[in-house]
């Protein structure tokens, strides 16, 4: 239980990268402000922090931060935090700070108790809306793709060993995204030749990057209604979680195929399907994004269109459709 009156204290020592000059909050090589307010608020969160629930955490509403005196490089600091008030989840701290010579602030700053998957799962939602699922672009594009990686590598795993590999194969990723599928399959065949294309030029620049390490994997900047490969190019065709924003899915189907080689597999893998039991959330991004999700069943009327055989396989609301090319 959280109570009024409890006491927290921090030292840290003023070092150069934490002057304002170096913050950029000034040019002045002494403490900057939001060093020290990173501080007081450090005092305050780890004060409550054992007093939470394991789903619990706080965050910053408010700091009212009077800094009252400077502080070189290499002195201590030491920040006193008291909770003052409990207010049903909002928490009212008072807050002291002294170098080695003086007091050189004060503050009061207000911290709300929130529910940690909640708040974090609202924030990931505005990094999606700003990114730009379809097309990804500018700083936010690059910081959701980084966590599309994360939040998608345990259903692209899942749906890749659904394929029969060969060490040699000739791969191409179709809407590569961030670029992890690429690096994972890089590093399981360190052998093949890797090919990726998205039409997003932040997509390409981030998986660029994250396969620095493999100049040999190609990838270019290009939309699936045109690939720029000859005729029965590649072994094996993946897409993971682009299937939705192909411009125009059937047909565009037809124009992966027409690279593959006879004999290849195509997978298409994705976390929803039409007739998943989606969450009211789910359900509402399909309308917010104008996603292209089909049914089971119309999975396999448009692999059989394309050219294609056709298995599917699920998993809780995860699809992985897969299907061979017919010999000439």
């Amino acid at each position: 239980m959280i109570k009024e009156g409890k006491e927290n204290k921090i030292e840290h020592i003023v070092l150069p990268d934490m002057t304002a000059a170096a913050m950029r909050s000034g040019d002045a090589d002494v403490l900057s402000t939001p060093i020290l307010s990173a501080w007081m608020e450090e005092a305050a969160w780890t004060m409550v922090a054992e007093d939470l629930e394991s789903n619990q955490t706080t965050v910053g509403m408010r700091m009212e931060l009077d800094h009252i005196a400077a502080t070189p490089v290499g002195m201590h600091v030491t920040c006193t935090a008291v909770l003052a008030k409990v207010k049903g989840r909002v928490l009212t701290f008072t807050i002291e700070a002294y170098d080695d010579k003086e007091q050189i602030g004060k503050a009061t700053h207000l911290r709300c108790i929130v529910d940690r998957e909640k708040f974090n799962h609202k924030a990931q939602i505005k990094m999606t809306e700003s990114g730009n699922p379809a097309k990804p672009q500018g700083k936010a594009g690059e910081e959701m793709l980084e966590r599309m990686n994360r939040s998608h590598y345990e259903m692209t795993g899942w749906a890749l060993d659904h394929m029969e590999w060969n060490p040699k194969d000739k791969v191409l990723d179709i809407g590569c995204g961030g670029g992890m599928t690429l690096k994972r399959l890089k590093e399981a065949m360190p052998d093949a030749a890797l090919y990726g294309i998205d039409y997003s030029k932040t997509s390409v620049d981030t998986a660029r990057a994250l396969n620095a390490d493999h100049p040999d994997i190609q990838i270019e900047q290009a939309s699936v209604e045109k690939l720029p490969f000859e005729n029965d190019t590649f072994d094996k065709i993946v897409t993971v979680e682009s299937f939705y924003f192909w411009p125009d899915p059937a047909q565009n189907l037809h124009e992966a195929v027409r690279v593959l080689k006879p004999s290849g597999t195509l997978m298409i893998a994705a976390e929803i399907y039409g007739d998943a039991s989606l969450s009211e959330e789910e359900k509402a991004n399909v309308e917010k994004y104008h996603l292209f999700n089909p049914t089971k069943e119309e999975y396999k009327k448009i692999f059989h269109d394309a050219g294609l055989s056709c298995r599917i396989d699920t998993y809780h609301n995860w699809i992985c459709v897969t299907g061979t090319k017919a010999e000439d």
